[in-house]
């Protein structure tokens, strides 16, 4: 088998990895998105003519879509494409369409449609960082981070995973500072998400002294959990990045 061969096997293992991978990113993204709903969520003073939030208006299709749920993606897509039909330029639905259009191309990669998969990926990519560009916010900054980051693990070349890890980083970054005056009042599950992506990607960075930092805060500010549990057992042992899992815990799993 020649080298470019052997390449393609491995990203189509990677594109078909990713298709389970994205799974957990709606999981996560169930769980970090209590950050955002907790600020904006609509109350009871707000009047009927203000608009609904848009992903409080797609972001279930979605998850049922990324769970097997052909029609409720086909849903949610559709309802993207509609608000952009109307303004080209909402943050949100443009990152929210990336994501299901990245999610779609590495589909379509795992099932051997290699090219048209890859161009759906980077058609992807692109409309999630258009979306960030428009509107720096945690709606926009979060569901990109978070697919970066899972599908990061994945990505066999280091250069591209590598800047993937750095993009995904910084957007938590940047959630992280902007939520800082509420963020000791969001539930466990939101905070250890947070805290957790944020350290494990600084350890598949290998940057030690920022891991360490979050993985510090997991410790002491989340005792008793399974995040607490989880950053502790790294501190102590060091393991390979690889072997390192830290998010999509809580109410989900206490890998």
């Amino acid at each position: 088998m020649t080298s470019s061969c052997a390449t393609r096997v491995h990203e189509r293992s990677f594109w078909s990895r990713l298709a389970v991978a994205t799974l957990l990113v709606a999981i996560a993204l169930s769980g970090l998105f209590v950050v955002v709903a907790q600020k904006t969520r609509p109350s009871q003073k707000q009047t009927a003519k203000e608009p609904v939030r848009f992903d409080f208006l797609v972001r279930e299709d979605f998850f049922a879509g990324l769970a097997g749920d052909e029609k409720a993606l086909e849903r949610a897509m559709k309802a993207c494409d509609k608000a952009l039909a109307k303004d080209p330029r909402n943050a949100e639905a443009l990152v929210w369409h990336g994501a299901g259009t990245y999610f779609l191309g590495g589909r379509m990669m795992s099932s051997g449609d290699w090219q048209r998969g890859k161009d759906s990926v980077v058609r992807g990519s692109r409309e999630m960082d258009e979306g960030v560009a428009l509107k720096p916010g945690l709606e926009t900054l979060i569901p990109r981070a978070s697919v970066l980051m899972e599908g990061a693990r994945h990505i066999q070349s280091k250069e591209y995973r590598e800047a993937a890890l750095k993009k995904s980083v910084n957007d938590f970054e940047q959630v992280l500072k902007l939520d800082s005056a509420d963020f000791a009042q969001h539930c466990e599950h939101a905070r250890g998400e947070l805290l957790g992506n944020l350290a494990q990607g600084w350890y598949l960075l290998g940057d030690q002294d920022k891991a360490w930092q979050y993985l510090t805060r997991m410790t002491n500010e989340l005792k008793g959990s399974v995040y607490a549990v989880a950053s502790a057992k790294v501190l102590k042992t060091s393991p390979a990045p690889e072997n390192v899992h830290l998010t999509c815990m809580g109410c989900h799993t206490t890998k």
